[in-house]
């Protein structure tokens, strides 16, 4: 069954020919002044195999069929090794995340180097685990800028009071909007009108409302792992779900970066297969874990999927593939 969905994800990611950033990565790929581009980012790595791939003689989509075969041969394997119930994990990955996956093919690509350094610190009997996660962080940042953030997770395993650290990021998070529009107008002249109306438009893309829900899913999240590991100890005191727990607390503190802008959110998301894998280990042994499963997935769900853009992609993915 793992094998006939995961084929199902292939051929909806692989030789899907259009969707809400599929233009975007259409001109990147088709656009001559490729190697250009490399100097001028900081995303090089990516650009750098897309000319590798350009280079070689492939299309987009044939580059898609590759990029996506990787990673969905990478999520079988990563849910067969850690989880019980694998194919509960990866039916509900496709349900919540996977078309999210088919639209931001460069986060796809960089997830790919996250999930073997997280594996990689999982893994009890690997040698420099730090070391290793380091290296597919920077080749993940390389990809996308953004993945520099995950080096925060080298301090998963430090001692902290996880309600004071929990209470002082959503404090920060609700203070930090005026704090960094009154700093702004201090440090970014009048002259420099481009400059403020870029902060402005990043500090004006998410609402309170919004940072409220994202606050509420990363600590809903924070919440069940944690649930999840204390039972879990008692029977198995392992590294898996230890560092599946921590790592959830070490992105606490993306709270405060949804602050500034909405997009950060994403972080979040780009570990919910590890998230998905601790929730299903514990799935069934206790009536009191159950509940708290199903609400943390319900909850993903609705504002993951339905109150995000990713609805309105769905129809546009199943409807343009080439062998659909």
């Amino acid at each position: 069954m793992i094998a006939l969905l995961g084929a199902i994800m292939w051929i909806l990611g692989g030789w899907n020919t259009d969707n809400g950033d599929f233009s975007n990565y259409e001109e990147m790929y088709t656009n001559d002044f490729l190697m250009m581009t490399l100097s001028s980012t900081p995303d090089y790595g990516f650009f750098l195999i897309l000319e590798l791939f350009k280079n070689i003689g492939f299309t987009l989509i044939q580059f898609r069929i590759v990029i996506y075969l990787v990673f969905i041969l990478l999520l079988i394997y990563t849910t067969l090794k850690f989880c019980r119930r694998p194919l509960l994990v990866f039916f509900i990955y496709f349900l919540i995340s996977f078309f999210r996956d088919v639209i931001t093919l460069r986060n796809t690509v960089a997830m790919i180097f996250l999930i073997i350094g997280i594996m990689f610190l999982m893994s009890e009997k690997m040698k420099y685990r730090k070391f290793k996660f380091s290296v597919c962080i920077l080749l993940s940042s390389s990809i996308h800028i953004s993945f520099l953030f995950y080096f925060v997770l080298l301090f998963y395993d430090f001692k902290i009071n996880i309600r004071l650290y929990a209470l002082g990021a959503v404090i920060l998070s609700f203070m930090g909007k005026p704090i960094l529009e009154m700093l702004s107008s201090y440090v970014i002249s009048d002259d420099n009108g481009q400059a403020q109306s870029k902060v402005e438009n990043l500090l004006s893309s998410g609402s309170y409302a919004s940072l409220i829900i994202c606050s509420i899913t990363i600590l809903l999240t924070v919440y069940m792992c944690k649930q999840s590991y204390s039972y879990l100890v008692k029977r198995e005191d392992n590294l898996l779900n230890y560092t599946i727990y921590r790592i959830n607390v070490a992105l606490l503190c993306l709270i405060v970066l949804t602050s500034i802008s909405m997009l950060f959110i994403r972080l979040f998301y780009n570990v919910l297969l590890f998230d998905l894998i601790i929730m299903a280990n514990v799935v069934s042994y206790k009536k009191k874990l159950d509940v708290v499963a199903a609400f943390w997935l319900l909850w993903i769900y609705v504002w993951m999927f339905w109150m995000s853009n990713v609805p309105n992609n769905v129809f546009r993915i199943l409807s343009n593939n080439l062998l659909l």
